[in-house]
C-alpha cells in the first residue's frame, strides 16, 4: 500500500466510524430537542398557571413535578455528554490510526478545532454555542424550580441552594467542555 492512501478495509472502517459518529450526532439533537420541549412546557405551565402557583403549599404535585423535570433535564445533559464523549473518542481514534492517510486525520482535527486552520474560529464558535444551547434550558429550569420552592416554602435561602447547584453544574460544563474539546496529546 502506498503512503497516504487507504486500503479498502481502512476506507470501510473510516466510513463505518463516521456513520456511527453521525448517528450519535443525530441522537444528540433528539435529546436536546426533548430537553428544550420539557423546559418550554414547564416554563409555559408556570406562566399560564401563575395565579394558582402563588397559592402553592410546601408540598405539592406541582413542586414535585418541576423538581423532577429539572432532574430529567440534568439526566439528559449527562446522556448528551456521554454521546459527545463517544463521538470524540471515535474522532481521536481516526486521527491516531489515519494520521498518514489523505485528509481523514486532517478533517477530524479541523472538525473539533484541534488544528489551526481558517475554519478554526467557526468551529470554536460552534462548540461554544453547542455547550450554551445545552446548558440554558437546564439553568432556566433550575431558576424556575428555585423560585417555586422559595415561594412555596417562604424561604428565600432556597436560592443559595440553587446557586450551589448552578455552580456545580457550571463546573461539570467546564470539565465536559475541556474533555470534549481538548486537543489529543500525541506521542
Amino acid at each position: 500500500m502506498m503512503p497516504g492512501r487507504m486500503s479498502n478495509l481502512d476506507t470501510d472502517l473510516y466510513r463505518s466510524l463516521r456513520a456511527e459518529a453521525a448517528d450519535y450526532h443525530g441522537k444528540l439533537q433528539s435529546l436536546w430537542l426533548q430537553k428544550l420541549t420539557l423546559s418550554g412546557a414547564v416554563g409555559a405551565f408556570v406562566v399560564i398557571q401563575a395565579d394558582e402557583i402563588v397559592k402553592l403549599q410546601p408540598v405539592s404535585p406541582v413542586l414535585i413535578g418541576v423538581a423532577l423535570a429539572l432532574l430529567l433535564a440534568i439526566t439528559i445533559d449527562f446522556k448528551v455528554l456521554e454521546y459527545g464523549l463517544h463521538v470524540r473518542a471515535i474522532s481521536r481514534f481516526i486521527v491516531r490510526t489515519c494520521a498518514d492517510r489523505e485528509g481523514a486525520a486532517d478533517w477530524e482535527a479541523v472538525l473539533w478545532g484541534d488544528k489551526t486552520a481558517p475554519e478554526r474560529p467557526l468551529v470554536l464558535a460552534r462548540n461554544a454555542l453547542t455547550v450554551l444551547s445545552a446548558a440554558m434550558p437546564t439553568l432556566a429550569l433550575l431558576a424556575i424550580t428555585c423560585w417555586l420552592f422559595a415561594h412555596a416554602w417562604g424561604r428565600w435561602e432556597v436560592w443559595l441552594a440553587g446557586a450551589g447547584i448552578a455552580i456545580g453544574y457550571g463546573a461539570m460544563l467546564i470539565w465536559s467542555g475541556r474533555a470534549l474539546f481538548r486537543q489529543a496529546r500525541t506521542g
